[in-house]
């Protein structure tokens, strides 16, 4: 087998190599050609652990059984290993080259005990080892076994050297083994040939799709078999509590045929115990089954998929509660029925989906993990007993599919902790299930118990609730038609004390609150209560103000904040539930009761829950009304917009003819306003109009309303007055801003301003006929001199004989 790679023998060198390995075995490969760089093709690992992963593996391993491990420095070591790793592009290299030194160069040494390779069939993965063996024994290294954990590759090949200086190449698979190699194979094992004493250079070539760890171990015989021995034990122990927690769960479905055990049974003693066996590696070694290496890491894939599935199924079945939705169990149903489709897609064995399905497998199993542990919380908060032991358990095995899942990434290295201790943790959490099944038919007779005092609960809830919804919707009604300025306030609490005592029972209630937008409220139900409070609050606020930084419901007994200002006999409880309020201010609900009659948690949880829809309900009505107010503002001058304006001018006329009473308008136009922008510049302009706007301001009365028209011109309404006192209002207008004076570059600035008045007519019931004779009244004042006021004929434009051609004004 040959092909055509490339090299890097310098800082920006490459060169071409081609290759020959005439012993190779054949594996999938990709062609491809792209281009490499030094940070892509020198990804190695540094051989280091994340810490946390340590602890919560050795923790479970303490919790579950201690798992017999061969580590590297143990007995029987032959030598320690120097590890040197090389990524040349392309899917192969001549290994004669390789073993001839000739890519020496280019190997990258590591300093930890474990390498990092990023997979691919683009590119080819060699393992340097460099033996020492110890000072006192030059022949340590005879009969050694060189041993890498059995982690799914697609070819591994050992090249050893031997005494004569020639090489021995040995290639062993994940799925293809030799069927020589026994049926529960625990690593791959290299035993490496006679040489002279002295050091040992070893070779390794890697080939596999997706990123891995390895951990070269170099170990003598015995040692070896210790090792081997003990993974093939814990695996077949495991392989075997399986398959005994099967025919038991098997045995319940017939006695009691629950579906539930039948799940089990089918998420255990089938899916899961091929899993596990196709994670090892034993189930391409098993005559009969072997076949299935055909679909190699699509198959581990497919397996993984089907247990997701399985479990989604089994749990579906076994936690059920009142808490769990049906919306809860359609989620369930489509991820099952993603994953099974997933799972099909997988035996389909199309190369170039490995990634994607392996990243898929992946998700599926920390999601179902997280899904079922999800489930089995709910189901324990809604009254299954036997959920809770299911949460923990799932909970843990959250824990142990994501350890496995960064050991299938090669994100960890391949401890024999981790390999070993991952599957005894799932047997050990497999048999406290069936324990948890075991129960269950106990569990059916708690259950007719249970239900009548839940459906009670469940009414009283759904009361509660009601109560709550009314609230809620009576509160934003009121708020919608109250007023700011303290009496959105005012409102809102007021129906946290009448809603509140129709669902908790009390003596009496009360809301202090210091500060809240910028005012301070005392409401108290029963009426009669407030002075009662006021002593309390003059006397103890500074012991309540403490309680309400707590932040939390609390329950205390009137001693503590002052019996002497309730005048209470006999002391008395109190709930107190603090406001949630920027600082400095503070508030609080207050709720009383007697001395035997304690506050549940559940109950101060709804008062809690009361008064936050209060505060946030008040706080997004304000925040409306201020919205709204800013909608309706000219931003420069502070007036009211032309569009407000027009809502005010058509209110005040409505409210006119209802009331039958005058209405007058007046325009207010600023005279050359464009040669004072064109000679002094916009901003001195902008300054004229804040002038001009304050000057009309401060010449109203309460009732009339000023607003911004236009660009320089101004409306103002003045509902009650007659034409002569408009005009009297537009001349004192006139006058001070005749008077004023805006600061720009070359000095101050004087200005004038022209107004037009008009008043309602008999018989006028939209504002437009107004409007018009006062826009037309303000041009007569600009065309006679500006500076001027002038009122509109009481004669409606083109009435009577020898009517004018246009509006006839009054010059004041």
């Amino acid at each position: 087998m040959t092909g055509v790679g490339a090299a890097r023998i310098g800082a920006g060198q490459w060169r071409t190599v081609r290759v020959h390995a005439p012993e190779a075995v054949d594996a999938p490969r990709q062609t491809r050609t792209r281009t490499i760089d030094a940070k892509d093709d020198q990804v190695l690992g540094k051989g280091q652990t994340n810490r946390w992963w340590r602890w919560m593996l050795a923790l479970w391993c303490a919790l579950c059984a201690p798992t017999p491990v061969v580590a590297h420095d143990a007995p029987g070591t032959s030598a320690p290993i120097r590890i040197a790793t090389l990524l040349v592009p392309g899917d192969d290299v001549d290994a004669e080259r390789v073993l001839a030194g000739e890519f020496d160069a280019l190997f990258v040494p590591l300093d930890g005990i474990d390498a990092r390779l990023p997979g691919g069939f683009d590119r080819s993965q060699w393992l340097r080892l460099e033996v020492t063996p110890p000072a006192p024994d030059r022949d340590a290294l005879h009969g050694a076994v060189l041993r890498f954990e059995r982690v799914p590759l697609e070819r591994i090949t050992a090249y050893l050297p031997r005494g004569d200086g020639t090489w021995r190449m040995q290639v062993d698979g994940f799925y293809a083994t030799d069927p020589g190699i026994g049926v529960l194979p625990g690593s791959y094992a290299f035993r490496l040939p006679p040489a002279p004493p002295g050091p040992r250079t070893l070779y390794v070539n890697v080939q596999e799709r997706h990123p891995v760890t390895l951990r070269p171990q170099l170990l003598d015989e015995h040692a070896f078999h210790l090792a081997d021995r003990a993974v093939s034990g814990i695996a077949a122990a495991t392989y075997a509590a399986i398959v005994v927690l099967m025919l038991s769960s098997l045995a319940l479905f017939v006695a009691l045929r629950e579906r539930a055990y039948l799940q089990f049974v089918g998420m255990t003693g089938v899916f899961l115990l091929l899993l596990l066996l196709a994670l090892n590696g034993a189930l391409y070694t098993v005559p009969g089954v072997r076949a299935f290496g055909w679909w190699r890491d699509h198959g581990i894939y497919a397996l993984a998929l089907a247990c997701c599935a399985l479990a989604l199924g089994f749990a579906r079945h076994f936690l059920t509660s009142e808490a769990v939705s049906a919306r809860m169990h359609r989620w369930i149903d489509r991820a099952r029925i993603a994953w099974l489709a997933f799972a099909a897609l997988s035996l389909c064995n199309i190369a170039s989906l490995g990634p994607t399905m392996q990243r898929i497998a992946a998700l599926a199993g920390v999601l179902t993990a997280l899904q079922i542990a999800w489930l089995a919380w709910r189901a324990w908060r809604g009254g299954n007993a036997l959920a809770r032991p299911f949460w923990l358990i799932w909970s843990v095995l959250t824990v142990l599919i994501a350890v496995r899942i960064a050991l299938a990434f090669g994100w960890l290295p391949p401890h024999p902790g981790l390999l070993n201790g991952f599957q005894v943790a799932v047997a050990f959490c497999l048999l406290l299930m069936s324990v948890g099944l075991a129960d269950r038919v106990m569990e059916f007779r708690k259950q007719r118990d249970l239900t009548r005092e839940l459906k009670e609960q469940t009414d009283a809830d759904l009361q509660i609730e009601h109560v709550r919804r009314e609230f809620a919707e009576d509160l934003r009604e009121r708020l919608r038609m109250a007023p700011p300025g303290g009496e959105m306030e005012w409102v809102a609490f007021r129906r946290v004390l009448a809603s509140l005592k129709a669902v908790l029972p009390q003596r009496s209630a009360a809301v202090i609150a210091t500060g809240y937008h910028g005012i301070d409220l005392l409401l108290t139900e029963p009426l009669d209560a407030k002075d009662r409070y006021g002593r309390l609050l003059i006397e103890r606020g500074g012991t309540l103000k403490g309680l309400c930084r707590s932040r939390s419901p609390m329950q205390v007994t009137l001693d503590e904040i002052g019996k002497e200002a309730t005048g209470a006999a006999g002391g008395s409880l109190f709930a107190v539930v603090p406001m949630a309020m920027p600082r400095p201010g503070w508030g609080a609900l207050l709720i009383e009761r007697g001395p035997n009659e304690p506050f549940e948690p559940e109950e101060l949880k709804r008062a809690a829950e009361f008064l936050h829809l209060a505060v946030t309900t008040t706080d997004e009505a304000l925040h409306q009304a201020e919205l709204k107010r800013k909608a309706e503002i000219d931003q420069l001058t502070g007036l009211y917009n032309r569009r407000a304006g027009d809502a005010v001018l058509n209110e005040a006329m409505l409210r006119a003819i209802a009331d039958r009473r005058p209405l007058s308008l007046l325009f207010v136009d600023i005279d050359h306003f464009k040669q004072i922008n064109d000679r002094h510049g916009h901003p001195v302009g902008d300054d004229c109009l804040r002038a001009t706007a304050e000057a009309i301001r401060r010449q109203l009365g309460e009732r009339d309303t000023a607003a911004r028209y236009g660009g320089e011109e101004f409306l103002v309404v003045l509902p009650g007055h007659q034409p002569e006192q408009a005009r009297q209002v537009g001349e004192r207008i006139r006058q001070a801003i005749a008077q004023l004076r805006v600061e720009g570059e070359g000095g101050p600035v004087r200005f004038s301003v022209s107004i037009g008045v008009a008043a309602r007519q008999a018989g006028e019931d939209t504002p437009q006929p107004v409007v018009e004779r006062a826009d037309r009244a303000l041009y007569a004042a600009k065309r006679n001199g500006r500076n001027q006021v002038h009122v509109a004929s009481s004669l409606p434009y083109g009435s009577g004989p020898g009517a004018p051609d246009r509006e006839d004004t009054v010059t004041l």
